[in-house]
């Protein structure tokens, strides 16, 4: 297809201070995405988001899945 395809993928965690949140929990974020050169001004990029639980200890304790869909365009 162009060459702009690309491929993306991050790994995050983060561990909150019990001075600020008290009770909150560690958690790790995985954030992948596909970017598509559909013409020259056109970018789609779906992505893929995956928490391990919400930090809220007041949240589920199970994990988290966001989907998204990002359509750039440039004139």
């Amino acid at each position: 297809m162009f060459s702009n395809d690309g491929f993306g993928i991050a790994l995050g965690w983060s561990d909150p201070s019990d001075s600020a949140y008290p009770g909150w929990r560690q958690r790790v974020q995985l954030e992948t995405y596909y970017r598509l050169q559909l013409t020259e001004s056109w970018q789609l990029s779906p992505d893929l988001q995956v928490l391990s639980r919400p930090s809220d200890p007041n949240a589920e304790d199970r994990p988290v899945w966001v989907l998204g869909l990002r359509l750039l365009t440039e004139f």
